[in-house]
């Protein structure tokens, strides 16, 4: 079997979260040569207190470059006197793109931390031989119609060249999604080719795009052999499209995992109490 990395990214205010996603890894994940976290350099110590010893601490900034810095007004953007910016949220997607070349393992698969394993699940069963499986399914028309979706398929489709993203049909965003390190890696340089400079300088200078687009519509249109097997129904069931308020829309939502789905994802900027989700799992 090939090389697995389990990945997450996470930040103070989901210190907690993060314990809960690790301890569950320890009961129902297995198979993964690692499991890094990802955290920023103010958060490294705390983390280090409170996290098993079984997890690998990667601080983001031995990822980015020396002229990015975390602003000191808020953690919530990065700036430099090199380009505009950049928001936590687009640097977090550029880390994520990173550890895939820093880190010796062939493939990574991304937890966030506010993603809660229930259900048995083993590195190896994201490989069918030398073939990696990750999430694609068909374009729905939600993001077809939303302006930001629009940008994040307009982005992929002028990184490789392809024209109208209206013709981009896959859709490729989920948890416990992973990645190829030799395919990452190709991405990259045509990235470079494309831009004539770094594949991070474009994506820090870049307003808005996803990690998982990006890297899907370049393994569907520019790439053209059997390292990926593309997978319908997605690992994790996520909160994205749920209306949860309430320790009672927990429980519905929890009670719509479908049997494939080893893992629930409730997303932290719903400001639920994460002991909640504990007590609709154990119902």
């Amino acid at each position: 079997m090939k090389s697995t990395a389990l990945v997450t990214p996470s930040w103070l205010p989901d210190i907690e979260r993060c314990r809960h996603l690790i301890e569950s890894a320890d009961q129902f994940a297995s198979g993964f040569d690692h499991h890094y976290v990802l955290v920023d350099a103010q958060d490294e110590k705390t983390f280090r207190k409170v996290l098993s010893r079984e997890v690998e601490i990667v601080v983001k900034e031995t990822l980015l470059p020396s002229w990015l810095h975390q602003s000191s007004l808020s953690r919530k953007w990065w700036w430099s006197l090199r380009a505009l910016p950049v928001r936590g949220w687009i640097l977090q997607q550029v880390t994520k793109l990173a550890i895939t070349q820093a880190v010796a393992e062939e493939a990574c698969c991304f937890a966030d931390s506010d993603t809660r394993f229930v259900r048995p699940f083993a590195a190896q069963d994201l490989w069918q031989g030398d073939s990696l499986k990750f999430f694609r399914d068909e374009r729905k028309q939600h993001f077809y119609e939303s302006k930001r979706y629009q940008n994040w398929y307009g982005f992929a489709a002028k990184q490789f060249g392809l024209g109208d993203e209206q013709q981009l049909d896959g859709s490729y965003i989920a948890q416990l999604t992973a990645m190829r390190k030799d395919c990452v890696a190709e991405m990259f340089a045509q990235i470079e080719e494309r831009n004539q400079r770094g594949w991070m300088d474009v994506l820090l200078r870049t307003i808005d795009f996803s990690e998982f687009i990006l890297y899907g519509v370049f393994i569907d249109e520019c790439t053209n052999d059997d390292r990926h097997i593309g997978i319908e129904n997605g690992l994790c069931h996520s909160s994205w499209f749920y209306d949860i308020e309430t320790p009672a829309d927990i429980e519905k939502f929890v009670q719509a995992v479908l049997p494939n789905q080893v893992a629930v994802h409730l997303q932290s900027n719903l400001k639920m109490d994460p002991d909640a989700l504990a007590v609709a799992l154990s119902a």
